[in-house]
């Protein structure tokens, strides 16, 4: 229970970032708002199935209809972002047309009671994988760009080391289970707090960034 409640006041610090630095916000940006709104009520969903509407059910099929939202926005972002390089959009396509494949197959199979871990696994990689897509093209590009200022930096950022350290969960989930049981200490859980936070961390600077950059933008016009 301390996990969720954990995990949705940080996402609930977030969202309130994203409303009060996208406010009035007309571009693409605008966007992040409406999908922060759906993580932190996804979340509290499932909060509420697991320990007060149906106590010990599973909710795991809650996140697995969440699964191909998540996984669309995030294409979507890339897209977006990776725009600017002319990166041709066929990889990013077949990548993701493989996960929604992996993702439905999963999901027939197990009635859609279950989540789709193997979809799951398949989308970190490839998240992983534009994440170092967008690095490697932001070193090659020539135009000078202010990191510390730039939103998109920061959002690939918490989403580089969020699924980087996820997916290393994933790979040793069975010695940490091991080790969970010899000595009592969730380190799967404390890992996992802690890549939530830098996620949502990274997100909120993030959003803060776009509101000075708007600001800043006005004011010199």
């Amino acid at each position: 229970m301390f996990k969720f409640t954990l995990v949705i006041w940080i996402e609930l610090a977030s969202f309130l970032f994203c409303i009060a630095s996208l406010r009035g916000q007309r571009d693409w940006w605008r966007i992040f708002t409406w999908y922060m709104l759906f993580t932190v009520l996804l979340e509290l969903a499932g909060f509420l199935l697991y320990f007060h509407l149906f106590k010990g059910s599973s909710n795991e099929w809650l996140y697995n209809l969440r699964f191909p939202v998540e996984m669309a926005f995030f294409a979507w972002f890339f897209l977006k972002t990776m725009a600017a390089y002319r990166i041709r959009p066929q990889w990013f396509i077949t990548g993701w047309a493989l996960v929604v494949a992996a993702w439905m197959y999963e999901s027939y199979t197990d009635r859609f009671m279950g989540y789709s871990d193997s979809a799951n696994l398949l989308a970190s990689v490839l998240i992983i994988i534009s994440c170092c897509v967008f690095y490697y093209q932001l070193l090659r590009a020539k135009e000078y760009v202010d990191l510390p200022s730039w939103p998109p930096f920061w959002i690939v950022s918490g989403l580089f080391i969020f699924y980087f350290g996820s997916t290393g969960l994933n790979v040793f989930s069975d010695r940490l289970s091991a080790i969970y049981r010899t000595t009592g200490i969730p380190i799967r859980f404390i890992i996992m707090v802690v890549l939530n936070f830098i996620l949502y961390t990274c997100w909120s600077y993030a959003f803060i960034c776009i509101k000075r950059n708007r600001i800043s933008s006005s004011q010199s016009s």
